[in-house]
């Protein structure tokens, strides 16, 4: 976790490829996995995180063959995102016509969309604010339907890929959230359970990553 808001935060000894590009796309600011893939792809190696201001730690390293067999959860990363709530009913389209023009939007705006779910009457997604400053993406989508949108705290919580089919790693997580009183606002598990994203209220950061960084990994 970011040692700012977990002290006792340590550095990851080995990380899988797939578990880094999740850190990374989601809050993490060291490289963007764009710049690793050609290398491991291409090699079939492994890429070296190191601290350029102590180059004699061994740092982070990722590869295509990393397993972690005891931890169930690696790391814990976070990024302020603009929540959207889209009235699904609000000018009488149907609701594939909504979703087509949200990413027809998204896609010429060049926005990418972290995290979406749905209901029969509601469209929720979330993208990190700091993109859509200079863009007119927020402008274009309240001429889709009657929309709002308000500033939360997106944390994504990064598991091995050997976790996948474990039970009882998302209810530990929603029970640890649950024992500091903060309410989620959206909730997404990507196929290979490798990234859960929980959206809490801004407020509610720290005491959230900390709370799961002391249950998992202190």
């Amino acid at each position: 976790a970011d040692p700012r808001i977990v002290p006792e935060a340590s550095v990851i000894d080995e990380i899988g490829f797939e578990e880094a590009s999740e850190l990374c796309f989601f809050g993490a600011k060291v490289l963007h996995p764009q710049t690793i893939r050609p290398v491991i792809e291409a090699t079939n190696g492994e890429v070296f995180i190191k601290n350029t201001f102590n180059p004699h730690k061994k740092g982070t390293k990722i590869g295509l063959n990393i397993i972690h067999k005891s931890e169930d959860v690696l790391s814990i990363s976070s990024k302020k995102v603009t929540m959207f709530s889209i009235d699904a009913f609000g000018k009488n389209k149907k609701k594939d016509k909504i979703f087509a023009e949200i990413f027809k939007i998204a896609h010429e705006e060049k926005i990418m969309i972290d995290v979406i779910a749905s209901s029969e009457v509601m469209i929720s997604f979330c993208i990190e604010s700091e993109i859509l400053i200079n863009n007119n993406f927020t402008s274009r989508i309240e001429k889709v339907a009657r929309a709002e949108n308000k500033e939360r705290q997106a944390i994504c919580i990064v598991s091995p890929k050997e976790n996948q089919g474990k039970i009882g790693v998302a209810a530990d997580i929603f029970r640890t959230i649950a024992d500091e009183k903060i309410s989620v606002n959206m909730y997404s598990q990507n196929s290979s359970e490798i990234a859960q994203l929980i959206v809490i209220d801004q407020k509610d950061k720290e005491r959230a990553i900390r709370a799961i960084h002391h249950k998992f990994i202190d």
